[in-house]
């Protein structure tokens, strides 16, 4: 995973149409993206962390114990257009989300 002071290098240009939304994620499942967002069915999510504190990544029911890890100040470039949900096993992570249309 690079460091958190590179820029991720995103194999995608931007779209017609961009969201950028801030996120916190708790011990409580918290939808980061939705398959029904505006912005069409074709798209690419980039969720970077901001904060010092993991947090797992998954479908609907994600717990800590069954998530996928993603360790503080990192970033999950995600495609297509599933709804993807976030959790902490304590505290918060806040998460900024960009989702770009084709």
């Amino acid at each position: 995973m690079p460091s958190p002071h590179t820029a991720p290098r995103l194999g995608i240009s931007l779209g017609s149409s961009t969201s950028i939304d801030a996120v916190s994620i708790t011990t409580s499942e918290t939808e980061l993206v939705s398959a029904a967002t505006p912005l069409g069915a074709a798209r690419h999510r980039l969720l970077v962390c901001s904060t010092d504190n993991d947090w797992y990544l998954g479908p609907t029911g994600v717990l800590s114990s069954d998530g996928l890890l993603v360790e503080a100040k990192a970033w999950v470039e995600l495609n297509g257009s599933d709804t993807w949900y976030g959790i902490t096993a304590s505290g918060t992570a806040d998460v900024r989300v960009l989702e770009i249309a084709d």
